[in-house]
């Protein structure tokens, strides 16, 4: 076989080609980073508002604890958070963290690029393990309460 000056050899295409795309970009990486933190995902796929909007209410909670912790009436504070109704709100706010987060989830997911079923999908399995499971203990609250209070009211 004869090659002309110019001609350029070529190996026949596979039947199946995988196009790779940027991983910020990735809806399976865009859920993970989600629930690391919820707004990460929107940020990476370049949807700043709603990643700003989703980040600002678990960043003013974690502004307002660590407030609580460094005050000089640390331990004042942290005994409120011993009473029985307390606990049962921060389980609650607990519950709607948790909404929060599979919202930032979900979201990250359906902006993100590619297929839906693809080799990424156990990234989003992963990111809705770090939501979810972190969380299953302590739901419904009423029980955990129960759970945390019974013995001592026994005695």
């Amino acid at each position: 076989m004869r090659r002309r000056v110019g001609q350029v050899l070529r190996a026949p295409l596979p039947r199946v080609f995988s196009i790779h795309r940027p991983l910020r970009t990735n809806r399976h990486v865009a859920a993970l980073l989600s629930a690391l933190w919820p707004g990460l995902g929107q940020l990476a796929v370049g949807a700043r508002r709603t990643g700003l909007l989703l980040a600002l209410p678990p960043l003013v909670l974690l502004a307002l604890a660590i407030g609580a912790l460094v005050s000089p009436d640390r331990l004042e504070r942290l005994a409120i958070l011993l009473d029985p109704n307390v606990i049962v709100a921060v389980l609650v706010l607990e519950g709607v963290l948790v909404l929060w987060r599979l919202v930032a989830v979900a979201d990250a997911f359906r902006r993100g690029n590619g297929h839906a079923r693809e080799r990424g999908a156990a990234l989003s399995a992963v990111a809705l393990v770090f939501v979810l499971v972190p969380s299953a203990f302590v739901w419904p609250p009423s029980d955990t309460s129960q759970m945390v209070f019974g013995p001592c009211a026994r005695s």
